[in-house]
């Protein structure tokens, strides 16, 4: 679906996907490009309601056909997000292993023809995760046996990138962290949940 700076009802006139998905395809996270030229998707492939594998796709934002597989093999791929400094884009695996991981993946030159991927940072199995406009990367990760936390991880603009500093564990089952803007000192934004 997409919809304009007023917003509006999830129906045909604001449905873009012609063709739908496969009904296996659990679709995830959306991440446009740092230049708004690209529209990706994570997904999750499902074997009897568990996800076993995933992507990240590029997609049309036309008509929500897929463009291209930018990676493969990213197992339980979920949250997704564009690196505002670099343009990459990082993508994290919450499943429980040996499905997921702990890890949050970079996938380096997403608009090349071939794109790389690395461990980025590892904080715990993190959902949703989302960018500060310096590069700081802000999820909510939970540790086995320890808790969930809301976490940031050092901008890869950083002396030392993925540095994971746990910030608290103050919340009970926290899915979403989005920064907003501190008008005081816009470099360091307060987050929101």
């Amino acid at each position: 679906y997409k919809f304009g700076p007023p917003g509006g009802t999830a129906g045909p006139a604001t449905l873009i996907t012609t063709t739908p998905y496969a009904s296996t395809d659990q679709l995830s996270g959306l991440a446009f490009s740092k230049d708004g030229q690209h529209l990706y998707m994570a997904r999750q492939f499902g074997n009897s309601g568990a996800p076993v594998n995933g992507d990240v796709v590029e997609i049309s934002p036309t008509n929500g056909s897929i463009v291209r597989e930018v990676v493969t093999g990213l197992s339980c791929a979920t949250g997704l997000a564009t690196d505002p400094i670099s343009g990459d884009l990082f993508v994290s695996q919450p499943c429980t292993p040996p499905t997921g991981s702990n890890n949050i993946v970079r996938i380096s030159d997403p608009e090349s023809s071939t794109p790389t991927t690395s461990v980025y940072a590892s904080p715990g199995q993190s959902s949703n995760v989302v960018f500060a406009p310096d590069g700081t990367l802000y999820t909510e990760s939970a540790l086995q046996n320890i808790g969930q936390f809301i976490v940031s991880i050092s901008g890869t603009n950083s002396a030392r990138p993925g540095t994971v500093n746990y910030i608290t564990n103050s919340f009970e089952l926290p899915t979403a962290v989005v920064p907003a803007l501190n008008p005081l000192n816009i470099s360091m934004p307060p987050f929101l949940l």
